[in-house]
Order: C-alpha cells, then structure tokens, then sequence
C-alpha cells in the first residue's frame, strides 16, 4: 500500500510477504532486506521538510531501517 496514512504528511510504503493471496488466512513470511543506503535520521515526529537530518550516509547491509531513518533502496 502506498499512500498517506498514519502520522504522515508525506507519500510512505507499507508492504507484507504473504504465502496466499488472502490476507485474511494466508501467513505473513519472514524477510531480509539485503542492502540499503542510510543516509541519516530524523528525530520522531518531525516534519521532514524542515528537520535537520544528523549522521553520516553509510551502506547497510543484512539490518532493517528503524523509526526516523531516512533510506535509499535504489542502489
């Protein structure tokens, strides 16, 4: 699902793996992401478009981003 849901003012993406197409009584499966680039945080609750965002960019790999992380999964 994408859209603006939540505490959001910005467009964000919610996703499960299932194993059937039901969400109702299929499963939700175990994932790894396998890599991302992290380019910082941003404190809980702040508005992106006027937050400083702290830390230096880094590759990750094998981990998953937590609440306030700003990620690139381009790469």
């Amino acid at each position: 699902m994408l859209g603006n849901s939540g505490n959001s003012s910005d467009p964000h993406l919610h996703f499960s793996i299932q194993d059937g197409p039901d969400p109702l009584t299929s499963t939700s499966l175990p994932f790894v992401i396998d890599r991302y680039r992290l380019q910082g945080t941003a404190p809980p609750g702040a508005l992106l478009r006027t937050v400083v965002v702290t830390g230096t960019p880094r590759e990750e790999r094998r981990s998953y981003p937590l609440e306030g992380a700003l990620t690139d999964f381009s790469r």
